[in-house]
């Protein structure tokens, strides 16, 4: 339309406003997930809440501007209709993820593992998520932007190597990744795996939907966004298992405050000179962020005595909670853990609500 979208507010704006959107959409459907699989309000509100609050969520969407959400945004979408059945919206709205980034390759496979048994189907339905990539390459290979982002595509393909990279090796032979070898086994439950009704169908779709992405989350190396991609479907499940719910939440709450020492750690997007130049820039006009002494938090923590050790049970706490969400949310798992109540206390959620104020608080303390 005419507009540089770099030198324009109003477009800066809107592209910011976009995104804020696609994650109300996703929190939208979240809810209707919630409220499909209990019935109850309660629960999707719950879910809703949780889903526009997360500390990473906000970090991802709002602060860093990431477009991941869209991912999200289309595939809670194609989960929501295909746990209502409507394969044709299921495969169109997963192409739609897959193009935007590849990420729901990983959860679509898996979901057509689940879905579909005869080969042919399997084929033609892993096919039909890459038809709008295919016909986006068909339109565009000419087009001068386009060429640029593939060169940028194939100049971090690395990213690729990494997630396939050789972490295990049988014999002196056969080598694999974890990633690999773990999505791998959640393929073959998912195929094989035998339901009984459509409530515990349903179950499992988004079981399987969250087991694919903790593995990709989980196994693969460690980057913000990608607990963008694990937040909605753990949502649904954690909020739609009609057991365990305080349980759920602190677990909840405890892989996202460890989430949140990693963005502190890291000194990325979040360290102190972002927040620095960023915060302090707008709220004080006056300070001087040039001048400041911006110290990163790994620093700190080498300097404490045993930290390595410390480190090592922090990262156990960590994967912990990860298997703990994942065994006591199975559709299967039937052990009573006395925690059978249909409500959470509000200091829970509002201890999830609140898991931003150390990221800012913390960034701010290093800076001076």
């Amino acid at each position: 339309f005419g507009f540089r979208i770099v030198e324009n507010s109003l477009m800066l704006i809107w592209s910011k406003l976009f995104l804020v959107a696609a994650l109300l959409v996703t929190a939208y459907f979240v809810y209707q997930i919630v409220l499909l699989m209990t019935g109850n309000r309660y629960r999707s509100w719950l879910a809703a809440l949780l889903m526009v609050s997360a500390v990473h969520i906000y970090i991802a969407v709002c602060f860093a501007g990431q477009n991941d959400v869209v991912i999200c945004m289309f595939g809670v979408m194609a989960v929501y209709f295909l746990l209502k059945k409507r394969y044709g919206l299921f495969m169109l709205l997963s192409s739609f993820a897959i193009a935007t980034k590849p990420f729901f390759i990983f959860t679509y496979i898996g979901l057509v593992l689940f879905i579909e048994k005869r080969v042919d189907k399997i084929i033609y339905r892993v096919l039909g998520g890459f038809w709008l990539t295919i016909l986006f390459s068909l339109i565009y290979h000419n087009a001068p932007n386009y060429q640029k982002s593939i060169k940028g595509a194939i100049k971090y393909g690395d990213e690729i190597g990494k997630i396939l990279s050789k972490d295990i090796s049988f014999g002196p032979v056969v080598n694999t990744s974890i990633f690999i070898l773990i999505l791998c086994l959640v393929y073959f439950f998912a195929y094989v795996v035998k339901t009984k009704g459509d409530e515990q169908w349903r179950q499992y779709v988004l079981y399987i939907a969250m087991a694919t992405q903790f593995v990709f989350f989980g196994f693969t190396e460690y980057f913000y966004y990608r607990l963008i991609l694990l937040f909605p479907f753990l949502l649904c499940v954690i909020l739609s298992n009609k057991k365990y719910l305080r349980l759920n939440m602190i677990l909840e709450i405890l892989l996202s405050a460890g989430a949140v020492l990693v963005h502190l750690n890291t000194n990325g997007f979040m360290g102190p000179s972002y927040v620095a130049r960023g915060f302090l820039a707008n709220f004080l006009p006056g300070i001087n962020t040039g001048k400041l002494h911006y110290v990163n938090l790994n620093q700190i923590m080498w300097s404490v005595k045993n930290y390595a050790l410390y480190s090592k049970i922090f990262n156990a706490v960590f994967i912990a909670c990860l298997i703990l969400l994942l065994v006591i949310n199975f559709p299967g798992f039937k052990k009573d853990l006395g925690e059978e109540n249909d409500v959470c206390s509000r200091g829970w959620i509002w201890l999830h609500m609140a898991l931003i104020i150390p990221v800012y608080g913390v960034s701010l303390a290093l800076c001076f």
